[in-house]
């Protein structure tokens, strides 16, 4: 847990649209309120981040899994929809932000 609490800020920081938080976790997608974040690092395996007001996920990508974080049922339902219907989209994401790339926005959950 070391890792994950290393990178924590803030949760006001990280779902704001500031210009500084979306260099350092760029908003991926948004949808009925739940915004999606992720940040690249080599120490960790492939994951996003789902904000809803207060509540956070955290999802490895492959396996696709919540891995950390609390959120009502209805939103882990929706986040693990959207993800499995765009997982090599949010592989590919990943990539680019472990280059220091900014990854393209994913369509969000129709």
């Amino acid at each position: 847990m070391r890792e994950w609490t290393e990178l924590k800020t803030s949760r006001r920081s990280r779902q704001g649209s500031g210009e500084k938080e979306d260099k350092i976790m760029p908003v991926l997608s948004k949808f009925y309120g739940i915004v999606i974040r992720m940040v690249g690092t080599s120490a960790l395996n492939a994951r996003f981040h789902a904000f809803y007001g207060d509540y956070e996920l955290v999802i490895e990508i492959a396996p696709l899994r919540i891995i950390d974080g609390e959120a009502p049922e209805r939103v882990r339902g929706l986040v693990m929809e959207w993800a499995r219907a765009h997982q090599r989209e949010l592989l590919e994401a990943w990539n680019h932000c472990r280059r220091a790339e900014r990854p393209a926005p994913i369509e969000p959950l129709a």
